[in-house]
């Protein structure tokens, strides 16, 4: 560990976290690191502020993080529907992140939030 911490020292690194790490532990470690740069760097930490307190005005809630929907949970050999035609699920795959099932009446791949389980 003394070996991450001296090159993350000597790449000016302010912090460093070993994993797994929780939010609440990378939370605590930003609040102190800016904590540190608002002494070291007044002039920073004040401009910083201000650009924070602009963008968020009086009242203002950041917005909120609208995540697609999660796509059903498929096994070959469930029954779904695709294009309003019942079929089964022969494989499961994931395609550059991309959850995507073959049904045994197709020959392309699917993506599976376009199927519905039956």
């Amino acid at each position: 560990m003394d070996h991450f911490l001296a090159e993350a020292a000597a790449a000016g690194s302010r912090f460093l976290l070993r994993k797994p790490f929780t939010a609440d532990d990378l939370k605590t470690t930003m609040r102190r690191s800016l904590e540190q740069l608002a002494q070291e760097r007044p002039e920073l930490a004040q401009r910083l502020n201000a650009v924070m307190k602009a963008q968020q005005g009086p009242g203002h809630l950041p917005p909120k993080i609208v995540l697609p929907p999660l796509p059903p949970q498929l096994r070959a050999g469930d029954k779904v529907k695709y294009e309003g035609q019942s079929d089964t699920v022969q494989y499961v795959m994931v395609r550059s992140g991309e959850l995507v099932v073959q049904l045994k009446n197709k020959t392309e791949l699917i993506p599976a939030h376009k199927l519905q389980r039956l």
